[in-house]
């Protein structure tokens, strides 16, 4: 038994490797507590990896040009409405000084079929970026208009947690910046309001905003000491 999982991590390794671009792909063995690779684990994890890359290289194939400087970071599908989306992350080789290494995402969205109908970049070169920010991307209705649209983590500023928003008009997604200064956001489907909620030392911040003509706009504000 062990001779086949070692035969299946050993066939895997060889495949994935001479199928990555560049050797960009990075496999990192899942070790015990006494240091010493746990086999069917890392057999395990070997062949989701494997499986998962290989149904998207003819993605990366078709629609990511890479940098000199960038290399696949990794691939992973979001569930988005009946569809689904596959995130390509692109980082640095090299981690560039006082940024991060992460570099920039490709969103494909794709039918039923698996044909890709839109293609998203996103490169962040324009978003301001707070600390501890690890790019999570999900899909939410945040404008009330019965599509999902797309938000994915900037960082935090103290103890507030920010998102930057594409939101979805007419099958397409574009970027809206109003979305960004929102701390901590909360959706109420109900009042069809975000909440946003900040807090200092002694005080929290409460603040409502509406998705009015393509933004989100400010209504109240109430702090609570």
């Amino acid at each position: 038994m062990k001779k086949v999982k070692c035969l299946i991590i050993s066939l895997c390794i060889i495949i994935m490797c001479s199928g990555c671009k560049d050797g960009s792909h990075e496999i990192t063995e899942t070790k015990n507590e006494n240091g010493n690779g746990n086999v069917a684990e890392v057999a395990e994890n070997l062949m989701e990896y494997f499986n998962t890359y290989t149904a998207a290289t003819k993605y990366i194939d078709a629609y990511v040009e890479l940098d000199a400087d960038a290399k696949i970071e990794s691939t992973e599908w979001i569930e988005h409405d009946t569809n689904q989306c596959l995130r390509i992350r692109i980082q640095y080789k090299v981690q560039p000084e006082g940024k991060y290494r992460h570099k920039e995402d490709y969103f494909l969205f794709c039918n039923i079929a698996n044909e890709v109908i839109n293609v998203l970049q996103v490169d962040y070169a324009d978003i301001e970026l707070g600390s501890g920010n690890d790019f999570n991307a999900h899909f939410e209705d945040v404008t009330f208009d019965g599509n999902e649209d797309l938000l994915i983590h900037i960082g935090s500023w103290g103890s507030a947690q920010h998102y930057c928003a594409f939101i979805c008009e007419n099958g397409n997604y574009r970027r809206e910046e109003s979305f960004e200064a929102i701390p901590n956001y909360k959706v109420d489907a109900d009042k069809r309001q975000i909440v946003g909620t900040a807090n200092s030392i002694d005080t929290e911040t409460i603040s409502i905003y509406v998705y009015d003509s393509g933004k989100f706009e400010r209504m109240d504000r109430v702090k609570n000491d």
